[in-house]
């Protein structure tokens, strides 16, 4: 998402040159900007994984100020204040005052929208850029943010809560566990996302009472199997033992295979199986793929495994699907 950012109305030129007193703020494998000023300093980072995009801002302002900024792209995040109070106005949402540590998740079809700043003051925020779609895994759990994706659908501007909560204790521990994390290449990708599905889920938990709460599971065994479900849908190829994710998740085979009904509705073999069909009959009717590479890229070395397995699903094989309804 491309956001253009100006200071009192004039426009604000970033670089990829880092003053040193900005060193000490550096997360690693973050791509990083700078910018400098008569208004001060303004350095911003950016990492992006499968499932979320994260932003780390840090504005070191000389005098009382304004930053505004613009997109044509819609923006859905998790947004944390972690430093003084901030006015934050976003168009459609109105005025949001964020003390210190709190969040909300914001969404608006168009970004324009201005931070207040005061002088002599040192501004933080994280935010969590979110696909709207891995969102609806929560939905059911959680009545507030069923609401802000009936907004999103609707294309109008929505806050999950109507005043900002101040986020619990757990939340920020795991977000300057990410700050300062040495980690680096795909460890700490891995890491992260298990840092922002927890944070993520913790933020919704906090303030909203969940439908269902799984009796038995603890807030770090449900981030657990959040984890695998994530890995199931982004390993089609792959075919894995409910012993062998278990190892992965760091987590029990009983809980794993409980907890995953508990909290997604099936079991895991039946929800990795049905992302396999959804995404081969997305590829059936969008592509010109060979139906056994198809059946390959799906988890399926055997043509008439993947071929059976499809008929079963939907009632008629791949080579009858793609007849029937192939996009041109």
């Amino acid at each position: 998402m491309k956001v253009n950012f100006a200071a009192s109305n004039n426009a604000i030129t970033f670089s990829d040159h880092l003053p040193e007193f900005l060193q000490s703020f550096i997360i690693p494998e973050a791509t990083r900007q700078a910018a400098t000023g008569t208004y001060g300093y303004l350095f911003f980072q950016h990492i992006d994984t499968p499932t979320f995009s994260v932003k780390y801002h840090c504005y070191l302002l000389n005098e009382d100020n304004s930053v505004e900024m613009a997109s044509e792209q819609d923006m859905l995040e998790l947004y944390f204040n972690l430093d003084a109070p901030l006015d934050y106005h976003v168009d459609g949402l109105g005025n949001l005052l964020f003390p210190k540590n709190a969040y909300n998740i914001l969404y608006v079809p168009a970004l324009k929208g201005t931070l207040y700043f005061q002088k002599d003051q040192s501004h933080k925020s994280f935010s969590i850029r979110i696909n709207t779609d891995y969102l609806h895994t929560f939905a059911q759990y959680f009545p507030a943010l069923a609401n802000l994706l009936k907004k999103i659908r609707a294309k109008e501007p929505g806050i999950l809560y109507e005043t900002n909560p101040v986020a619990p204790r757990e939340v920020i521990s795991n977000i300057k566990d990410i700050l300062a994390c040495n980690y680096s290449d795909k460890l700490f990708k891995i890491f992260l996302d298990a840092k922002l599905i927890t944070i993520l889920f913790l933020s919704l938990e906090h303030k909203t009472a969940p439908k269902r709460t799984p009796a038995k599971l603890r807030t770090s065994d449900i981030a657990l199997i959040e984890a695998v479900r994530q890995l199931l849908l982004e390993n089609l190829h792959k075919t894995y033992t409910l012993a062998e994710l278990a190892t992965t998740a760091g987590i029990s085979a009983t809980k794993l295979s409980k907890g995953f009904i508990m909290i997604v509705g099936k079991t895991w073999f039946s929800y990795q199986l049905h992302a396999r069909m959804e995404k081969a009959k997305e590829l059936l009717v969008t592509t010109e793929d060979d139906a056994d590479a198809i059946g390959i890229e799906v988890g399926y070395q055997a043509s008439h495994s993947f071929s059976k397995a499809f008929k079963k699903h939907y009632g008629l094989s791949p080579t009858q699907y793609r007849n029937k309804y192939f996009r041109k």
